[in-house]
This record gives structure tokens, C-alpha cells and sequence, in this order.
């Protein structure tokens, strides 16, 4: 238990990082908030409302996630 743990407090160290590089001080912190808000709600809803869902779409998120990875680099930064 205590890996996964450690893996998910160096994940969401993580993207804050990447928050801040993006946005910077001022927006990236926020911008990341608004993400794990939105996260959240999405997995409460799906918890509430059909649950046998959330584990074949947390399968999926991971392979979406890092295929989306590429583009973010790659895009002009505006």
C-alpha cells in the first residue's frame, strides 16, 4: 500500500509541475485545482450512478492520458 501511496503523491507532484510550467505561478496552480476538481466530481458521479464503470475507465484513462501526453508537448504554446 505504501508504494501506491508514495506513486500518487509523486504523480500529483507531477502535474502540478507541469501546471506551473504550462501557466506559470499565476494560472498553473489554479488550472490545476479546476482539473482535480472536475476529476473528482466525475469519479463521485460515476461512483453514485453506476460503479461497475469506474474500474474499465480508469484502465482506459491511463492509455488515453499518455497518448495526449505528445500532443500537449508539441503544441505551440499560446
Amino acid at each position: 500500500m505504501l508504494p501506491l501511496r508514495a506513486a500518487g503523491w509523486a504523480l500529483l507532484a507531477l502535474s502540478l509541475a507541469g501546471a506551473v510550467a504550462w501557466e506559470g505561478l499565476n494560472f498553473g496552480p489554479v488550472q490545476w485545482i479546476g482539473a482535480l476538481t472536475g476529476g473528482a466530481l466525475l469519479v463521485v458521479l460515476v461512483l453514485s450512478y453506476r460503479p461497475a464503470w469506474l474500474r474499465p475507465a480508469a484502465l482506459l484513462a491511463l492509455p488515453l492520458g499518455l497518448a495526449v501526453v505528445p500532443a500537449i508537448l508539441l503544441s505551440p504554446q499560446g
